[in-house]
């Protein structure tokens, strides 16, 4: 019985520590950025928003940052117990840290880390010929003819959702974030992989070439686990935790199993001269076919590094190929999700945007997208 009352004390002694450390920690990256206005909290991010621990940085927390953007200006900062964040909203001051002096300003490694779920990516890594080397292949995602392709899956994927809405009639209410979600799935099976998902038309996903007896789940759910709920927990929780949570563990599993059968699909069907796929995993499948094994970068505009040397590329690895696709596609989940939940929002509240909006849409017609201009 006198273990008991040691253990407690024991675990007492180790948070009372560990308290003192973060408050050690707050006062010194308090120090190093009191002369920018802002504030401070003691935990670097929560799930919820807790008085005094964590008011300001917790998910969803998008209303707090804009009240901080006004209160401070264009350059504020939230002092942390293990780092300190800087905002900066203004152009010419962004110019300054990521273009004129970025070697001054590195990306902190550990900011990042929950986003290589699948290894190293463009943006996990730190800058340099690295990451020059690996944009030579990822370039496609930015390309012409990839944002005509998603603009064109974008304006189908919207018509569906609006032929599921007008059987509802003329009067019908909406959950603004199961839409905005079915609309994001959507867009990202056919503009990220070349699958209908069959998110908003009920109709069966298109899986044929999956062997279902490997995976847990289908490819929709595996990939909406991964750019979601499995980044959540890499953010939020502690790195022992995550096994626990076994559905986010198979949907990451999964995605991954996904991606490499599509992967070899794919690279067989570039082999046999068949691949006119415009989707983005297509697209950065071919353009690292492109590049020889000894790291001869097809494209002749191939960039130069700082000594006026032509880049040699790496071929990229299976993991990198699935790393670069996944954070591209997580990062557009959350742009799509919330310009959705934005929209919706903004025409149910303000009149004026609603009516306007409702009148472009209308002298918009289907077969004429291409040729007027976007909203």
């Amino acid at each position: 019985m006198e273990l008991i009352p040691l253990l407690l004390v024991f675990f007492i002694l180790l948070v009372s520590l560990q308290l003192l450390r973060m408050l050690l920690g707050l006062f010194h990256h308090y120090n190093l950025v009191k002369h920018i206005p802002g504030t401070a909290q003691l935990l670097r991010t929560s799930i919820v928003k807790i008085p005094l621990i964590a008011p300001y940085m917790y998910l969803n927390n998008q209303k707090t940052m804009d009240q901080l953007n006004k209160k401070y200006g264009s350059i504020w900062r939230i002092a942390l117990w293990d780092r300190a964040f800087v905002f900066i909203s203004k152009v010419e001051d962004l110019k300054q840290v990521m273009v004129r002096k970025s070697n001054e300003f590195p990306k902190p490694p550990n900011f990042y880390e929950p986003l290589a779920l699948y290894g190293e990516n463009i943006l996990t890594l730190l800058g340099g010929e690295q990451w020059k080397r690996r944009r030579a292949v990822c370039d496609p995602a930015f390309g012409v003819k990839h944002l005509e392709f998603l603009s064109q899956v974008s304006t189908d994927s919207m018509q569906k959702l609006f032929r599921r809405w007008e059987q509802f009639g003329d009067k019908f209410e909406i959950h603004a974030e199961k839409e905005a979600v079915d609309i994001t799935m959507e867009i990202i099976g056919l503009a990220g992989f070349g699958y209908d998902l069959g998110v908003i038309e009920t109709k069966q996903e298109s899986q044929a070439t999956f062997d279902k007896s490997k995976y847990h789940m289908s490819f929709r759910e595996a990939l909406e686990i991964t750019t979601s709920t499995a980044l959540i927990y890499r953010v939020a929780l502690p790195s022992f935790m995550i096994p626990f949570f076994k559905h986010a563990k198979h949907g990451v599993e999964d995605a991954d199993k996904y991606m490499e059968e599509i992967i070899n699909a794919r690279i067989k069907e570039i082999n046999q001269g068949k691949s006119t796929r415009m989707d983005l995993f297509s697209l950065l499948i071919k353009a690292n076919s492109e590049v020889s094994d000894t790291g001869v970068l097809v494209n002749p505009d191939a960039e130069e590094n700082d000594q006026g040397e032509v880049l040699k590329m790496e071929k990229m690895s299976v993991e990198e190929l699935k790393s670069d696709t996944w954070v591209f596609l997580a990062a557009g989940h959350e742009v799509c999700r919330n310009f959705f939940l934005f929209f919706s929002f903004g025409t149910h509240f303000v009149v004026d945007y609603c009516f306007t909006t409702s009148m472009d849409i209308k002298r918009v017609s289907y077969s004429s997208r291409n040729s007027t201009k976007v909203l």
